[in-house]
């Protein structure tokens, strides 16, 4: 099964982004196309998660412009095209594993059986096959970090942004969440990851280093 949508290629130009008086990215462009995962490093405060929102066209920068196959992130089209796992995770700790996975596949208005699938094929590809029913409030940190992840890849988009998704993971866990990055690009996906990870590093095959909201050398 290919993600939804063939697309080729997600670029940023000269991004500029300022939050709060201060200049959190500057100049900043980056180019990732499908089929590639790119990693994008740097230590806390460099504007990594940042530069992720504007990937995904859930801010917006003060200078530059994001592009999917040349059509402007704005565009909802766009946007749709884009999941993103979120370094706060975002998921609602009263409901069940499998319901936070089914949840914005329902808001997509998929047909049941294809929500059913989806849930249980990247939760057993994630190793929570067996942590469906769990209450999210009860699942390790470890565990809601790949939970979030099955959410992501569940909804089947081209453009997946994963930010830090090892970060809480045992040594297994990293490599088995490595794995499946790099395979989905090799899938055809556009995959950005965010990380202080040197192995998700490695694994990529394209690498943006940032400092200090800039590119690094």
């Amino acid at each position: 099964m290919s993600p939804a949508g063939p697309v080729r290629e997600l670029r940023a130009e000269h991004l500029r982004y300022e939050a709060g008086g201060r200049l959190i990215l500057e100049d900043v462009s980056l180019t990732a196309p499908a089929g590639r995962a790119l990693a994008v490093s740097g230590p806390s405060g460099s504007g990594k998660t940042t530069l992720l929102l504007l990937l995904a066209g859930l801010d917006r920068p003060a200078g530059g412009r994001v592009l999917l196959d040349g059509t402007a992130m704005e565009d909802g089209t766009a946007r749709h095209a884009c999941a993103m796992m979120l370094q706060s995770l975002g998921l609602v700790p009263i409901l069940t594993a499998v319901e936070n996975l089914a949840v914005p596949l329902q808001a997509r208005r998929l047909a049941r059986a294809d929500i059913e699938e989806r849930c249980a094929r990247w939760l057993e590809a994630l190793g929570l096959g067996s942590l469906g029913e769990k209450m999210t409030q009860e699942l390790s940190g470890g565990q809601r970090q790949r939970l979030a992840l099955a959410r992501a890849l569940a909804l089947d988009a081209p453009v997946l942004l994963a930010d830090e998704p090892t970060a809480e993971l045992d040594a297994a866990s990293r490599s088995l969440v490595v794995d499946l990055l790099v395979r989905e690009a090799r899938r055809g996906r556009i995959v950005v990851v965010a990380t202080h990870d040197e192995e998700v590093g490695a694994a990529c095959d394209d690498h943006l280093r940032l400092v200090e909201g800039r590119m690094g050398r």
